[in-house]
């Protein structure tokens, strides 16, 4: 059982970008850019009270639990967290921390003097936040087994922003610039989190840049989100997999848009020149070298060895 003191911080975060939100939506922008700026400075206290309970007060050397608990000490100021949170290899990207700077900087102006901020200039830099934000907690929280993934708020706060238009450009516009990333996302396979296609499958795992979703069991997921199992068994339609003649699986189908088969286990990818159904039993895939002649399955040739 850990001895961590319950802090709620990770709470308190979300309710404040999720307040953020609303002041968004009512044009607030003062309190959007102040309650914004506390949110996400809470979540990553939280990544570094993970790291070390210690590493949250201001002088670790001064730590002791029952000032913790009751809240009563000086907490880690914004450079000493960043800097604590690089040395222990939890640091957040530079384009994250420009961003930060910026939104700290406007917040300090707002909450002393009375600033004119463009609106859009806000809230471009509001988006970029959130575009480098997210990732950062599903990284460094979720897959740290630090936070659920369908933790109610973190989902509140993604849905909103598959929502928002300039969020989701912004989005996808830095996922086209990363050639890396563009190599790897299967062309025409949607998420069946958030349909976009962003989605890499690579040796049984598979992830979507996007809504930055690790999926445990893909092809379920996809195949309960596509395809209506029991209306096919009931009225005899086709069922939507194929064995895959690579890892033999039952994960293998058919993408209309860019006319390919796919294996939704191990990501293998042939074009529909390179698979068809198998000439014999009409049922497995088969490998194809020549389309003027007949392809047969593994388990056909095995059988026609045979006799």
């Amino acid at each position: 059982m850990s001895d961590k003191i319950q802090l709620n911080m990770l709470e308190n975060g979300f309710d404040f970008i999720l307040k953020s939100f609303d002041d968004l939506e009512n044009d607030e922008l003062k309190y959007t850019a102040i309650h914004l700026f506390s949110g996400v400075l809470l979540i990553l206290k939280e990544r570094l009270y993970h790291i070390d309970e210690k590493l949250i007060f201001e002088k670790p050397n001064k730590f002791n639990k029952q000032s913790l608990k009751n809240g009563n000490f000086q907490s880690v100021n914004y450079t000493s967290l960043l800097e604590r949170l690089s040395d222990h290899s939890a640091s957040i990207s530079e384009e994250f921390k420009s961003e930060l700077e910026w939104l700290r900087s406007e917040r300090n102006k707002m909450e002393h003097f009375q600033v004119n901020v463009r609106v859009d200039a806000l809230k471009s830099h509001i988006v970029n936040i959130l575009v480098h934000f997210i990732p950062y907690i599903k990284t460094e929280l979720v897959h740290n087994d630090l936070l659920d993934e369908y933790d109610e708020k973190l989902q509140l706060i993604i849905s909103y922003l598959h929502q928002y238009e300039e969020y989701v450009q912004v989005k996808l516009t830095t996922i086209e610039k990363d050639e890396g990333i563009k190599k790897k996302i299967f062309d025409g396979l949607e998420c069946p989190l958030c349909s976009q296609k962003t989605v890499f499958i690579d040796g049984g795992e598979a992830y979507c840049y996007f809504c930055e979703t690790k999926f445990n069991d893909f092809t379920e997921t996809y195949i309960n989100e596509n395809f209506n199992l029991y209306e096919i068994i009931k009225d005899g339609g086709t069922d939507p997999c194929n064995e895959c003649p690579d890892c033999s699986s039952e994960s293998m189908i058919y993408l209309d848009q860019s006319i390919s088969y796919i294996c939704l286990s191990c990501g293998v990818l042939y074009s529909h020149e390179q698979l068809e159904p198998c000439a014999r039993c009409e049922v497995n895939l088969a490998y194809s070298n020549d389309p003027h002649e007949a392809a047969f399955c593994d388990y056909c040739l095995d059988f026609f060895k045979s006799n």
